[in-house]
């Protein structure tokens, strides 16, 4: 499809109603995850260039040094940014990070200058198969994690139609609690000897 008007170059988030769908409708959670998403697919494609020139330089005799994992290592304001300003770092912080931590989606390594978010695609495929099977099949994936199972089961609150005014409240504490497991602390570092930037062009968000 064409547009009817003509827009600058600039950077564009997508949110999909899936994505939303498998983080609980946090839109915070479903945000963060759209784009550390794009940014394994980036990393993805950039390791294949790494294996190849790992085997160039594995048959010159050279020591074979490029990043071939799928590593993200992104500054929070970065983060920010690739979010077109809808998340703040609290907000990152708070109560993205968490709940992809709880739903063993992401992992987070903190570095000086900037940290590193480790992406489990495998657990986030087995969110979307269950989503595509329907709300019953997303139901039994969400009570497969101990602790959100014990979180509905306490607060007697079912997925499908979710009281969405307890549900916030109720989660919010769980938050709370996985925040102190989730290891990313918010605000700036201390100065790094040597900032971690990224190896690659970076491209669109689409």
């Amino acid at each position: 499809m064409k547009w009817c008007i003509e827009f600058p170059e600039e950077t564009v988030l997508v949110i999909r109603p899936s994505l939303k769908r498998i983080c609980l409708n946090i839109s915070p959670a479903a945000n963060l995850l759209s784009v550390l998403l794009y940014r394994h697919s980036i990393r993805k494609e950039a390791s294949e260039d790494a294996k190849n020139l790992n085997s160039v330089k594995r048959g010159q005799g050279e020591k074979e040094d490029q990043d071939i994992s799928y590593r993200i290592y992104r500054k929070q304001s970065q983060i920010v940014a690739d979010c077109c300003g809808e998340l703040t770092e609290k907000t990152i912080h708070d109560r993205a990070i968490p709940l992809l931590h709880l739903l063993g989606y992401l992992d987070v390594e903190e570095n000086p200058g900037c940290n590193c978010y480790i992406l489990h695609t495998g657990r986030i495929n087995e969110a979307m198969t269950a989503y595509k099977k329907g709300t019953e099949a997303l139901s039994t994936f969400y009570r497969s994690i101990p602790q959100l199972e014990v979180f509905l089961i306490e607060n007697q609150i079912e997925i499908s139609p979710i009281d969405r005014k307890k549900f916030q409240l109720g989660l919010e504490k769980l938050l709370i609690d996985n925040r102190k497991t989730s290891n990313c602390q918010r605000g700036p570092k201390g100065k790094p000897e040597a900032s971690v930037e990224g190896s690659f062009s970076e491209g669109r968000l689409r």
